[in-house]
């Protein structure tokens, strides 16, 4: 064989090298990129996810007003939640996404949206459980009151537990 030849061979076996190696960096590239977007939507699920469990039960817009014996609000119960008052807006949940809140024990939707089963089942859904009361309208302190046992009656603040879901539609 030439000198030439050879040399021509070696060049064109360091540029098959070359190449290659530059397709599994474009590869690995694209993998971490992958991965980080991930990481990040799921970061931003939790985030929502969260902010909307503590808004469940400390929001004045959704926890129950305790009001005195003229009707005046003393002030908002945390953790007494009126299902009639939790939707997106009051939870904070941006478009794109939605949630349910759940009967921990027995699974039946209380407010919200029901998760979509099958194939079209969300890919990651943000849940989180919370011991609660709920009571529909303003709390009387009087109520309260038998509820503390400092009053006698039955009480109508039922502890409950329930579960917050936040999905990506």
């Amino acid at each position: 064989m030439k000198k030439a030849q050879v040399l021509s061979l070696d060049l064109l076996l360091a540029l098959i090298i070359i190449v290659f190696g530059l397709g599994l960096l474009i590869q690995s590239t694209e993998t971490r990129i992958y991965s980080q977007k991930q990481e990040l939507a799921q970061n931003e699920l939790e985030t929502i996810g969260k902010n909307a469990s503590m808004l469940l039960a400390g929001s004045p817009q959704i926890t129950c007003p305790l009001t005195s014996t003229d009707s005046s609000i003393i002030t908002h119960l945390p953790n007494c939640i009126d299902l009639s008052k939790v939707n997106s807006a009051s939870l904070g949940i941006p478009s794109g996404y939605a949630f349910g809140v759940f009967d921990s024990t027995t699974q039946i939707l209380l407010a919200g949206t029901a998760i979509t089963q099958g194939a079209n089942a969300p890919a990651n859904v943000f849940a989180e459980q919370r011991a609660v009361v709920t009571y529909s309208g303003p709390v009387p302190k009087s109520e309260l009151e038998i509820c503390m046992g400092t009053a006698s009656g039955t009480c109508g603040l039922v502890p409950k537990a329930i579960t917050i879901s936040v999905w990506r539609q």
